[in-house]
């Protein structure tokens, strides 16, 4: 007698929205909960290491989480860094074309 355990309703899906790397994440946990047969004589080891591994995957997604939240972050600041150059530019802009008008007036 063989005894499959499904698990996957365990891990946080959401985390695995925002990158390759975390679906191919999701890939291996899904692939490894199939290929999980337990024996009937060495469920109780069997099913303790298998439940270390999903609390091992799942805090290696909750990792990856934060290293994309970090990320995320930074893509922000960077963006508003990119926008202030932007306004400074086109200030720097405005300023120019209304000293050639002035010096052309002259």
């Amino acid at each position: 007698a063989t005894v499959v355990i499904c698990v996957l309703a365990i891990v946080p899906t959401e985390a695995f929205r925002s990158s390759r790397q975390d679906r191919e994440s999701m890939a291996d946990l899904s692939e490894a909960v199939r290929n999980v047969t337990l024996d009937p004589d060495d469920s109780e080891d069997s099913s303790q290491e298998f439940l270390l591994h999903i609390m091992d995957m799942r805090y290696t997604v909750g990792v990856q989480q934060e290293e994309i939240d970090k990320l995320k972050a930074m893509i922000r600041q960077q963006r508003d860094v990119i926008n202030e150059l932007r306004a400074t530019i086109e200030g720097l802009e405005d300023a120019r074309r209304w000293r050639r008008t002035r010096e052309e007036a002259l």
